[in-house]
């Protein structure tokens, strides 16, 4: 190869690399503000009632904080609420913020997962943030000498075009192929298929053909555990698995 195609080469692929990063932060930045404009129309309620804490409840779903939790911090607010007869809804934000660091205050045993083999869920509603999450989450563990995984467990294949694959439609060995050997016991290495990326993570690709999963799944022998199945093949390989799932 020519010096001068070399520098188009490497021109090209800064070019990808810097496109990369961009959407990263652009779906980051997206993801945050949606929520920092939600909380603000909440707390800016004319009184508190239970409207209020309805579209309070509904913005901490929408921000992927968990049911049980956001039931408990609902809960716990209304409690600090009627003891320190607050009627303005803009004086709960620093409430809010206290009920929520208290809810995230753990033990040292909480993490002892980093020194275990991993298996991650990113789920939640559309727009959140899954796919920007996980690759920001893989990448920051690739970084740190992890051996990581990606799974995109969504038909749309977000994951699999936002790490670069952009034609998903013409990927031979995707998540379906996997889950398809599983069901039919076919005896194929489990870690071809599994692309590389220049970040350091290794991807289980998606696209359409894990919608028709659905169907072969509905008449397969313990189809409850056919993705637990195929992970119990290749997790041993990786410090962490992230699946990113599909919107709920």
């Amino acid at each position: 190869m020519s010096e001068e195609n070399k520098d188009i080469l490497n021109k090209n692929e800064k070019k990808e690399k810097k496109g990369f990063f961009a959407r990263l932060k652009e779906g980051l930045a997206k993801t945050r503000n949606n929520i920092v404009e939600s909380f603000a129309d909440v707390f800016g309620a004319s009184h508190i009632d239970d409207d209020f804490y309805e579209n309070l409840e509904e913005t901490f779903i929408m921000a992927d904080m968990g049911y049980e939790t956001t039931e408990k911090v609902i809960e716990d607010l209304k409690q600090r609420v009627e003891d320190s007869h607050i009627k303005e809804p803009a004086a709960c934000k620093e409430l809010v913020i206290n009920i929520i660091r208290d809810q995230m205050s753990v033990d040292e045993s909480a993490y002892d997962f980093e020194n275990k083999k991993t298996v991650v869920l990113v789920i939640g509603v559309n727009g959140v943030g899954k796919t920007t999450t996980t690759v920001n989450l893989g990448v920051g563990l690739a970084m740190q000498g992890k051996k990581v995984l990606l799974i995109d467990a969504d038909p749309q294949g977000d994951l699999t075009t936002c790490l670069g694959w952009k034609d998903t439609d013409n990927l031979g060995i995707t998540l379906a192929t996997k889950l398809t050997d599983v069901i039919n016991e076919t005896m194929n290495d489990p870690t071809v298929g599994i692309l590389h990326h220049d970040e350091g993570v290794d991807l289980v690709p998606a696209n359409l053909e894990l919608s028709a999963m659905e169907f072969n799944l509905m008449n397969a022998m313990s189809r409850e555990t056919t993705l637990k199945n195929y992970l119990s093949q290749v997790k041993n390989r990786y410090d962490y698995v992230i699946i990113s799932c599909v919107s709920i």
